[in-house]
């Protein structure tokens, strides 16, 4: 055979070899895909790593709650494995802790608290623990575990010492006290040091337990330091449990006598136990210890809750191999899923109503420059974004309830501005003189007028015309539901928290945008106002703070004003 004819022979050959190599490279690349594609979805489906299962926290924010310092905590941080809201009385006697995994109650004042919840919530609460809920109480919320009283929650078989002199120090300069942690104690909060100082303003002093406790009740720290006062017995507080954790029917319940949430450098500790808990429930996969968990019968409410009640406390807490998640904390955004108008003011916030609140929150959140003025400009301008992503809200009040609605309703916001078309956006009288024209009961233009102030939710829009003078009222967004009656010095009144711009210095807890750096309120915050009451419960005046920082000078008492109003925003129907 001629060379000539060998070399196309071979060309063809290598011809034939390289498609067959290309389609098998197609081939093997085909089924590399899938099998990576099968191999990531399985990566994909193993717990912790791609996924995260979420933590539903309800904080109690009602009657006799201090929870400024867990508010911060949980607003200042970022973690999507946690979901939090507020709670309070009322929400937990509708049975909103059936949406919940852990329930904290922060300090303040444990009676107070108690009558705040009443008989029918402090059952909810033993029926959710009971149930595999997760309790953690610190300071008033550790008294309200004990069986120290009848209105206690009595979820620790332990009374306090030398109660008649609980009052130690003044709770506004708490000392650092010395705490040691056991061993289970460090794993629980993710401290890796057994001595450390905690904040303390007169938290519970545990006596010994009133029965014997199951070997599950456990310890997780002891007072090595005291504070005696007011008479106060020496050596009460010194080796008493600072931090006891127990087992409830199925729940965990963990009491916290100091205050970790106020102290630098341990802020995220009950957060992390939050975290502990949740992982060490019964059957958890990530539970460390060997040892099986009972659950105790259910305890039905007509049964009463005393030290000698049944209950079956955790196994006892062997160290893990890998420490509590450090996660750290926000609030996810709100359904906003479109519903039928709710006309029953008592009735849970609207949608809408949730969307305004959250980007009140947002604002609030992410402002890097606020102040207090009148800025005469349409209401979509008054929050501004910066070219490197920031926020300025250079607003008075009309102007960021405005901006607000705008964003959210803009056709509710028309309404409004309707009334008052010749100013850039309506002042806060024009919203107040708006929702007194609105008819009780239904829905007009998608806004339902709101009667009673014990109806108020979240989300809500509250505003006041002022009788005579120059000052045009104001109008703020509520925060959360009103606290209950108090009956102080000749007043009466209830505690609003709100969000709104002001250069008022409103009742505490205020609180100011963490990202503009302000010493004093002087544009948008958070904080309490309080409306006056007469006997029969009808809102007659406002008392908006102590400090008028416009004016320059203190506010001394409320001032009558019969034209409170307040509305919610309801999604539009057919014929509006």
């Amino acid at each position: 055979m001629p060379a000539r004819h060998s070399i196309i022979l071979l060309f063809q050959q290598l011809s034939r070899n390289n498609e067959l190599a290309m389609t098998t490279a197609r081939t093997l690349s085909k089924h590399l895909t899938v099998l990576f594609a099968y191999l990531l979805l399985l990566v994909l489906q193993l717990p912790g790593l791609a996924q995260t299962e979420k933590i539903k926290v309800a904080l109690f924010v009602g009657g006799g709650t201090e929870p400024d310092e867990f508010l911060k905590e949980f607003r200042n941080n970022v973690d999507d494995s946690i979901y939090w809201e507020r709670i309070d009385s009322d929400d937990i006697r509708n049975g909103a802790l059936d949406n919940f995994d852990a329930l904290v109650i922060p300090g303040g004042s444990a009676s107070a608290e108690s009558r705040s919840m009443g008989g029918i919530a402090r059952e909810n609460i033993r029926r959710f623990v009971s149930q595999g809920g997760i309790y953690l109480g610190v300071c008033a919320g550790g008294y309200l575990a004990s069986s120290d009283e009848p209105t206690d929650l009595g979820f620790l078989p332990v009374e306090t010492a030398d109660g008649d002199h609980w009052f130690r120090v003044d709770p506004d300069n708490g000392p650092l006290v010395d705490i040691e942690l056991t061993p289970a104690g460090m794993e629980v909060f993710g401290i890796n040091q057994s001595h450390i100082k905690l904040i303390y303003e007169n938290g519970p002093i545990f006596a010994p337990p009133t029965q014997k406790p199951d070997d599950t009740f456990t310890p997780l720290a002891y007072f090595r330091s005291e504070v005696v006062a007011d008479g106060g017995q020496r050596g009460v507080m010194i080796n008493s449990p600072a931090i006891i954790l127990a087992r409830y029917g199925k729940g965990s319940v963990l009491s916290i006598s100091p205050h970790p949430e106020e102290t630098p450098d341990y802020k995220q500790a009950e957060i992390r136990a939050i975290h502990w808990l949740y992982n060490h429930r019964p059957n958890s996969s990530s539970k460390t210890s060997s040892q099986p968990v009972t659950a105790a019968p259910s305890r039905t409410p007509s049964q009463p809750v005393t030290a000698a009640s049944p209950r079956t406390l955790l196994p006892p807490i062997t160290a893990a191999s890998s420490g509590p998640s450090r996660g750290a904390l926000h609030a996810p955004a709100q359904n906003t899923q479109a519903t039928p108008p709710q006309t029953d003011p008592s009735g849970p916030a609207s949608p809408l109503s949730a969307q305004a609140l959250k980007l009140a929150e947002s604002i609030f959140d992410n402002a890097s420059d606020v102040k207090y003025v009148h800025h005469e400009v349409p209401a979509s301008q008054q929050v501004e974004t910066e070219s490197d992503g920031t926020l300025e809200a250079h607003t008075d009040c009309s102007g960021f309830i405005s901006y607000i609605v705008h964003a959210v309703a803009p056709r509710h916001y028309q309404e409004v501005r309707s009334r008052e078309p010749d100013w850039s956006y309506p002042q806060a009288k024009i919203w107040a003189t708006f929702f007194n024209s609105l008819d009780s009961g239904t829905p007009e233009g998608g806004w339902l007028r709101i009667d009673n102030w014990k109806d108020l939710r979240p989300g809500d829009i509250a505003a006041w015309k002022e009788v005579g003078g120059e000052n045009t009222g104001h109008v703020m967004m509520v925060a959360a539901r009103p606290g209950p009656v108090v009956e102080n010095n000749g007043y009466r009144y209830i505690e609003l928290p709100v969000i709104d711009s002001s250069t008022t210095y409103h009742f505490t807890p205020e609180y100011l945008p963490p990202k503009a750096g302000q010493k004093h309120r002087n544009g948008v915050g958070m904080g309490i106002i309080r409306l006056m009451l007469s006997d029969d419960d009808q809102v007659i005046g406002y008392w908006a703070g102590t400090y008028w920082g416009e004016g320059d000078k203190p506010i001394k008492g409320p001032a009558d004003c019969r034209m409170i109003r307040f509305a919610r925003l309801m999604p539009l129907t057919a014929t509006d």
